[in-house]
């Protein structure tokens, strides 16, 4: 089972996303956000929709804690901006064959970051369901840190303090930059 988290503070995005969702992933799939907007018109699309605007990292962790316990090790999880999708039909195999030998896939961006040769960007990161839960991944995406000055900062203390390795995914669309 794959098991994606994306939060949806405004609605644009949402049928653009699972279209592209339903066109490039072939595996069983389950799809769970946090809607900050039109609830009532959307809740129907995801396996979990939760109702409110937060920050990312707090509906994160709240639509995380909704579902931690249907999460299986050989599952893969994978969050995502609401503004990010796949476009390739090979989409989860690149990532199961990647997760293979790494603990995280996970998308970079040099035009956004400023050091992105030791950190990947959140918007998008995979992971097997084992590594996400049962190595505490879960809580490192959950919360804020003023300590890293980005909550994603966490991720990487993650990542070197179990001495962890990424698969970086480079961003294919360069006309229209992530901010």
């Amino acid at each position: 089972m794959i098991h994606i988290f994306t939060i949806h503070p405004e609605d644009h995005w949402v049928d653009i996303q699972l279209k592209q969702f339903e066109k490039y992933i072939k595996e069983p799939y389950k799809v769970y956000t946090r809607l900050g907007q039109n609830n009532d018109q959307h809740a129907k699309k995801f396996a979990v929709c939760l109702d409110g605007k937060d920050h990312q990292c707090k509906s994160f962790g709240k639509v995380v804690d909704k579902v931690r316990s249907s999460i299986k090790p050989e599952d893969i999880v994978i969050r995502m901006d609401s503004d990010a999708f796949p476009i390739s039909d090979d989409f989860i195999t690149v990532i199961s064959e990647k997760l293979k030998d790494k603990s995280m896939v996970a998308m970079e961006e040099p035009e956004h970051e400023l050091n992105l040769k030791i950190m990947p960007h959140p918007a998008f990161m995979a992971f097997s369901g084992g590594t996400f839960i049962g190595e505490g991944l879960d809580k490192y995406l959950s919360v804020m840190s003023i300590q890293y000055s980005n909550w994603w900062g966490k991720v990487m203390n993650w990542v070197n303090t179990k001495n962890r390795t990424y698969y970086p995914l480079q961003r294919t669309n360069k006309v229209n930059l992530h901010r």
